[in-house]
């Protein structure tokens, strides 16, 4: 009778900062006879591929003796030579124009099996779906709550019931990791600062967080106004009412137990009112201002990469200023979120004005400081969105771009700008309205839009390649 081993192959959750899949664990004990394997001869290793829809290839190497190697999208039965084979997988992403689905492989302890002669060997590959892939999430500022919406319900406008409705203690911060786990502000001060919930919870209306987390030195009644992950994976979260910003170090956040962790930040940065950030490729922080009494009118400000790994008291300002005036000649910033998209270029959201600024990546390099104030000449495209909720924006994968979108209503619509909305401005006081609306009444107030994974060359952290 043929001897048969049956493999369960695990994946990393946490990939490297390029991208690509981890190498599995060894535990040859869940394999007798892998670790003294003999050889001479051939056999068979039959590599089982499941969990993958039609027309997703999965992505697994074979290794083995004499430098064996062989790459294979599906389900094979390979003819070897004898001896011990290593199979690794990656997780797999599809295609889709508005946000892609990702499959992970499913846990296990295993990547050997010994080939014997004239035996056939089994491999087996199980992949899953991460499930907050595929969905278009907001938060909720009122109901503190998130909600994903299936990508097949946004193809045309029109009324939609998220799945799910979840109870995440959300209030207006929502950032994703890699694997799919999302980190999210709290609402109440009573509560910690921060929550991570596990991408595997995020299916139902009660997920339990894996993650709770106190900021150091931010006080307790104070609510962070927006996070961003920076291109290493460490946390940074802005706090306006106490003029700071805080980075939260990747290494405590991966150590933090499921009880409440206070993680003493690694630098502080002092600036006026930072209401939302964001880093561009070369990992410089850009930090958005509110308009609530700051000393000097809003602006967006760079921080440069080189900086970032110390504190910047406030006495040292930022390597670039930039203002963008409105048709009028008037600075009403007021920036409530900041977004790149493919080609480089900032785009700044004005709750106050109703507004979206492109500012082309031409301006963003260099130093000093530098206010936009022709909007006929300076390169600067204005979108006049109407006096609505601009509380967030997101790009997805065909290069539209999603936002809390509100100007008559009470808060639970958003709506999806195209590509071509975006390359021109419109004239003062007179809105564009985005190519298609949606209505979920279940909804509040729509806050935060997020898409996991953000779309590949996107220089966001959980962008996927």
């Amino acid at each position: 009778m043929q001897r048969q081993t049956r493999l369960v192959l695990a994946a990393a959750l946490l990939l490297a900062a390029c991208g690509g899949g981890a190498t599995q664990g060894n535990n040859p004990g869940n394999n007798p006879g892998a670790g003294d394997c003999p050889t001479g001869g051939q056999g068979s290793l039959e590599v089982q591929v499941t969990g993958l829809p039609s027309g997703v290839q999965a992505r697994v190497r074979v290794s083995g003796p004499g430098g064996y190697s062989r790459d294979l999208t599906g389900s094979q039965t390979l003819g070897v030579n004898t001896g011990t084979y290593t199979v690794q997988a990656e997780r797999v992403i599809d295609t889709h124009p508005i946000v892609r689905q990702v499959y992970r492989v499913a846990q296990g302890a295993q990547t050997q099996v010994c080939v014997r002669n004239n035996e056939t060997s089994r491999a087996r590959v199980e992949y899953s779906l991460i499930p907050t892939s595929g969905k278009v999430w907001f938060g909720d500022a009122t109901r503190s709550r998130v909600y994903g919406f299936s990508r097949d319900s946004l193809g045309t406008g029109g009324s939609v019931t998220p799945s799910p409705d979840a109870d995440t203690r959300a209030y207006v911060a929502l950032a994703f990791d890699r694997e799919g786990n999302l980190w999210v502000g709290r609402q109440f001060g009573s509560e910690p600062h921060l929550y991570r919930y596990p991408a595997a919870s995020l299916t139902g209306s009660s997920p339990t967080p894996d993650r709770q987390i106190n900021v150091g030195g931010l006080a307790q009644d104070r609510r962070i106004d927006d996070m961003a992950f920076d291109p290493e994976g460490n946390l940074w979260v802005a706090e306006a009412d106490s003029d700071t910003i805080f980075r939260l170090g990747r290494a405590d956040l991966e150590t933090a137990g499921s009880g409440v962790t206070t993680i003493a930040p690694g630098v502080i940065v002092s600036v006026d009112d930072p209401r939302s950030l964001a880093f561009d490729r070369e990992g410089n922080l850009w930090v958005g201002q509110a308009d609530s009494g700051a000393p000097t009118p809003p602006a967006v400000l760079r921080y440069d990469r080189s900086r970032l790994g110390s504190s910047i008291p406030a006495g040292q300002g930022p390597d670039r200023t930039l203002i963008t005036l409105h048709w009028d000649g008037t600075n009403r910033l007021g920036n409530s979120d900041l977004a790149f998209d493919g080609q480089g270029n900032l785009w700044v959201m004005s709750l106050n004005s109703g507004t979206l600024h492109r500012l082309p990546q031409a301006v963003l390099s260099g130093t000093g400081s530098q206010t936009f104030n022709s909007p006929a000449t300076d390169g600067v495209v204005r979108i006049f969105l109407g006096n609505g909720r601009l509380y967030g924006m997101a790009f997805d994968e065909g290069g539209g771009l999603w936002i809390t979108y509100d100007p008559a209503g009470p808060g639970h619509r958003f709506a999806r700008l195209s590509p071509s909305q975006l390359t021109s401005s419109t004239p003062a006081g007179s809105p564009r309205t985005p190519e298609r609306l949606f209505d979920a009444s279940s909804v509040s107030r729509t806050h935060s839009p997020a898409l996991f994974p953000a779309p590949a060359g996107l220089p966001l952290f959980h962008s996927l390649p």
